[in-house]
């Protein structure tokens, strides 16, 4: 098979053929053998199978020991085939930190994006409770965004469609609604004269009607 080149028949026919066992080989047949280990050792390191490249070689000095220029080989191919697994070994921890990096560029974007969402909601809800304008469209939005970014101002929003719903009503119960939410609001002096006079006028109505009554 090694005549005709046939390198992988010769490896499938070595597999079969314990030769190691021959004990009654004569040195010739162990210098033919070590020639045939050394030929499959190369073949196999020109494939880039270095670990099968290196128990040939090793097979090759059992049979020629004394042989340094086996040995030099063996050496040689040991050197390239650590090389090459070092190089391996740096490509994979090369692609583990890429994959790595893209996992981290990934998630970095879902966050930026889900983050510019959220704002994006945000800001909708607070145009939708501005075009309603009512406390109930504020209320829904302190309810739905209880750390948004608009809260401040929706705060200050509430309290003015508040007061504003209190003044339209202009009555004694709608001031003291307006200051039992808000004591100290931007409208609380206003709205307890208000409420005051709302209760002035309240005994002064009942009053009238009394001496009405009366009379």
């Amino acid at each position: 098979y090694l005549q005709t080149n046939k390198i992988e028949k010769a490896i499938d026919t070595i597999r079969i053929i314990n030769i190691s066992k021959m004990s009654y080989l004569s040195q010739a047949d162990k210098m033919i053998i070590s020639e045939m280990y050394l030929r499959i050792g190369i073949y196999l390191f020109e494939k880039k199978k270095f670990s099968n490249s290196i128990k040939y070689l090793e097979n090759a000095i059992e049979f020629d020991p004394g042989n340094k220029i086996l040995r030099t080989k063996l050496s040689e191919v040991k050197e390239i085939s650590d090389n090459e697994n070092q190089k391996i070994k740096k490509n994979r921890t090369k692609k583990v930190n890429i994959s790595l990096s893209v996992v981290v560029v990934i998630i970095i974007i879902a966050f930026a994006l889900m983050k510019f969402l959220s704002i994006q909601k945000d800001n909708s809800a607070l145009e939708t409770a501005k075009d309603l304008n009512t406390k109930e469209s504020y209320s829904t939005y302190l309810s739905e965004f209880p750390k948004g970014k608009h809260i401040s101002e929706v705060d200050s929003l509430l309290e003015k469609a508040v007061w504003e719903d209190a003044n339209k009503e202009n009555s004694y119960k709608s001031y003291k609604g307006y200051l039992k939410d808000y004591p100290q609001g931007k409208y609380s002096i206003k709205a307890s004269f208000l409420r005051e006079e709302s209760l002035k006028n309240k005994f002064a109505f009942i009053q009238g009607a009394t001496y009405q009554m009366k009379k």
